[in-house]
């Protein structure tokens, strides 16, 4: 799977034009696998995977692992207020989107 959101990411990557001066590449990455009752295995690696593609296309890129909500909120509130008018943005998430203790 991770194989393949690379692929498809760099793809979409190489497809973009080049930067102009007054545009930023921007993105925020975050990876969560520690859960209370069912941690995950992947999550952070994948984040990190991505992260490693983007910084190589040229994005500025803030990572958050094993955010809990506050932090998660947080971290969405401060990216979306970077992002300018010409900007490109990239948000990527792996973990879970909701989770159950039944």
């Amino acid at each position: 799977m991770l194989l393949g959101q690379a692929a498809l990411l760099f793809l979409l990557l190489d497809a973009t034009p080049t930067v102009r001066a007054e545009e930023h590449r921007i993105a925020l990455v975050i990876g969560n696998d520690s859960y209370p009752s069912r941690p995950l295995h992947t999550a952070r690696n994948d984040s990190r995977a991505i992260r490693s593609a983007l910084t190589e296309a040229g994005f500025s890129v803030d990572m958050v692992e094993d955010a809990d909500r506050a932090t998660f909120e947080r971290a969405v509130d401060e990216f979306a207020s970077k992002v300018g008018p010409a900007d490109i943005a990239f948000f990527y998430y792996s973990g879970r989107a909701a989770t159950s203790d039944d």
